[in-house]
């Protein structure tokens, strides 16, 4: 639970500040926004062609009509790669949101880095000594439903300003959806204006779903104000 905690006082700050910037994302990291078919043809199932290798582990099975990715910057690899997807249950009745957390990131990394240099064996490694810790929760539908709403609008009205600067560091985010047919998705480095206030937020969840403590009339009220 430390880390966690370490996470959110390094990338988060107070919602105060946060909620009062604009929806531009302005000069800071590089991003990058697709939308693809959710079904591949001849019978291949899903696409999971845009999820990275910590996404695939997270979740790999299907593309969640939510999913929300942190990944820390290496300079700060005692911060815990997290995540969230929200899905109804196998009822189809209920919403549930799934969070996950890479324990032990920064002793893995530490690790292999010093003696590992082809990126695929990097991965295949890391991905045997990783160990990944998930929670799950029972959410209303009016949170689930708003969460959804807010993430389809941060991805569609998405819009950068300026030129990103030679040199960039730091977290990077992943915000993903299914829009009927297709799976919309942006990864962002260090995103500001409305897609930093729905990273915080959706920080903010993952620390309270471990601490099992959520709120989610905060929540809704939170994304009631962008």
């Amino acid at each position: 639970m430390k880390k966690i905690l370490v996470t959110i006082s390094i990338y988060v700050c107070f919602f105060q500040f946060v909620f009062s910037q604009d929806g531009v994302h302005e000069r800071v990291g590089p991003f990058s926004k697709r939308i693809e078919y959710n079904i591949l043809n001849w019978g291949k199932g899903y696409n999971l062609n845009g999820k990275g290798n910590t996404a695939k582990r997270f979740f790999g099975n299907f593309n969640a009509p939510i999913e929300f990715i942190f990944y820390p910057s290496l300079e700060y690899w005692s911060a815990l790669p997290s995540g969230f997807r929200i899905m109804k249950d196998s009822l189809d009745k209920a919403y549930i949101l799934e969070a996950k957390r890479i324990l032990n990131n920064g002793e893995v990394l530490e690790a292999v880095r010093s003696h590992i240099k082809n990126l695929e064996k990097y991965f295949e490694e890391t991905n045997k000594l990783t160990k990944i810790d998930s929670c799950s929760f029972y959410i209303s539908n009016q949170l689930a439903e708003k969460l959804y709403e807010k993430m389809v609008s941060i991805i569609d009205n998405f819009k950068a300003k300026g030129v990103p600067p030679n040199y960039y560091h730091g977290y990077e985010v992943t915000f993903r959806t299914v829009v009927e047919d297709e799976v919309w998705t942006l990864d962002i480095n260090i995103p500001t204006g409305n897609a930093r206030k729905m990273s915080d937020l959706c920080m903010q969840i993952i620390e309270d779903a471990y601490n099992k403590k959520l709120d989610e009339a905060s929540y809704i009220k939170l994304l009631d104000n962008f």
